[in-house]
C-alpha cells in the first residue's frame, strides 16, 4: 500500500504474497456479482487467509462469521478486474538479469483487458470535440476495439473512420461489431505501427483524414523525448494543418507528489512504463507542450478533470504545424 514510509524487503515479499492471493480470488470469481455476500470458507479455505486479506487490504468487508463482501470501491470492472487483467496478466516478466526492459506486453491478455472494458468508456467529451472540429473522417492511432470510430461514424452517414492498432485480438473483435453494411464500407481497421502510418494509408486516404486522435499512444514513445518529437514530426509532415487529439496522463514518477495516495493510479502506471520500456510520461502540461511546439506543433486546447488525482489524465487538441 503506498505511503510516504520506504518499504524493506519485508513488505515487498509480503506484497508479492498478497499479489498472489488477489489473483486466485480473482480467478475464483470472488469479484463477480458483487453485491451479493460471498461464503468465506469457498474462496478463502480458511478464516487465517481470509484475515491476512481483511487486514491487509481494503477489498473486502465481514458480513458475519461465515461471509464478507466486496468493497464498494471494487464493484465496477474498471476498479478491479481490469486492473489486474491490464497491470498484472497483460504484461509477462522476462528472463530476470537481463536488460530493461523487464516486461512485455501479453497481446491476447492485454487485448482482452481493454476489450472488456470498452464497454464502460465513455467517449462524450472526444465526440464533441470531433464535432466542434467539424471532423469528417477521423484516424484513431491504437483504435482498440474501435467504439469511438464506431460512435463517431454511426453518427452521421458522411463520417469515415480509419484504426490502426497492433492487437491482433483488439482488431477482430473491432471488426466484428461493424455489422452494418453501411459501417463497414465507411470504416477501415490496418495491423501496424502507429509510428509508420504512411506505410497503411493511401496519399487519398491521407488527404481525406481531418482529425488524427491517440488514446494512451504518445506515452510509449517518452523513453526519450527524441523519439516522441521525431513521431510529432512525421504526423506534421502528412497531415500538416490538422488536428490531433491526445488523451493521456501526466507522470508522477519523478515529482515530489509520486507517494500521494490520491496519485496512486498514474504511479502505478508509471512503474508500469519504466518497466516495460516505454518511459515515464512528462509531467505537467507545460513540458508536453513544449515538445509539441519543439516539433512544430501547436497547442490550441487542454482539458485536465483529473489534474493532481487518480490518473491524472488530459485531453490537448494540437493543430499540426504553426
Amino acid at each position: 500500500m503506498l505511503n510516504h514510509q520506504k518499504k524493506n524487503i519485508y513488505d515487498l515479499i509480503e506484497a508479492h504474497y498478497l499479489l498472489t492471493i488477489l489473483k486466485h480470488l480473482y480467478k475464483k470469481g470472488f469479484f463477480k456479482n458483487p453485491d451479493r455476500p460471498k461464503r468465506i470458507a469457498q474462496y478463502f479455505g480458511n478464516r487465517w487467509l481470509f484475515d491476512l486479506v481483511r487486514k491487509q487490504t481494503d477489498l473486502i468487508g465481514r458480513v458475519n462469521a461465515t461471509h464478507c463482501y466486496v468493497s464498494g470501491d471494487y464493484h465496477t470492472y474498471l476498479n478491479s478486474g481490469f486492473l489486474i487483467d491490464k497491470f498484472i496478466d497483460g504484461f509477462n516478466v522476462l528472463e530476470p538479469g537481463g536488460e530493461l526492459p523487464l516486461l512485455s506486453v501479453n497481446a491476447e491478455r492485454f487485448g482482452q483487458a481493454f476489450e472488456k472494458a470498452s464497454a464502460y468508456q465513455n467517449n462524450t467529451i472526444q465526440l464533441s470535440l470531433l464535432k466542434q472540429l467539424g471532423a469528417r473522417h477521423l484516424l484513431d492511432l491504437g483504435c482498440g476495439k474501435g467504439k469511438l470510430l464506431y460512435e463517431f461514424c454511426n453518427a452521421s452517414a458522411n463520417h469515415e473512420g480509419t484504426g490502426i492498432d497492433q492487437n491482433d485480438h483488439l482488431l477482430k473483435a473491432a471488426r466484428q461489431q461493424f455489422k452494418s453494411a453501411s459501417l463497414k464500407k465507411r470504416i477501415t481497421f490496418y495491423k501496424g505501427d502507429v509510428s509508420r502510418v504512411s506505410t497503411y494509408l493511401t496519399k487519398e486516404q491521407i488527404k481525406s483524414v481531418d482529425v488524427i486522435y491517440g488514446a494512451s499512444i504518445l506515452n510509449e514513445f517518452c523513453e526519450q523525448e527524441e523519439t516522441l518529437k521525431r513521431f510529432l514530426i512525421h504526423l506534421r509532415s502528412l497531415f500538416k494543418g490538422k488536428y490531433l487529439i491526445v488523451l493521456d496522463y501526466y507522470g508522477v514518477l519523478n515529482t515530489a507528489k509520486a507517494n500521494q495516495r490520491s496519485l496512486q493510479p498514474a504511479y502505478i502506471h508509471d512503474i508500469m512504463q519504466l518497466l516495460s520500456g516505454q518511459g515515464v510520461p512528462f509531467r505537467n502540461r507545460q513540458q508536453w507542450f513544449s515538445i509539441y511546439k519543439q516539433a512544430g506543433c501547436t497547442p490550441v486546447f487542454h482539458f485536465e478533470p483529473e489534474a493532481g488525482k487518480g490518473n491524472n489524465w488530459f485531453i490537448h487538441v494540437v493543430k499540426l504545424g504553426a
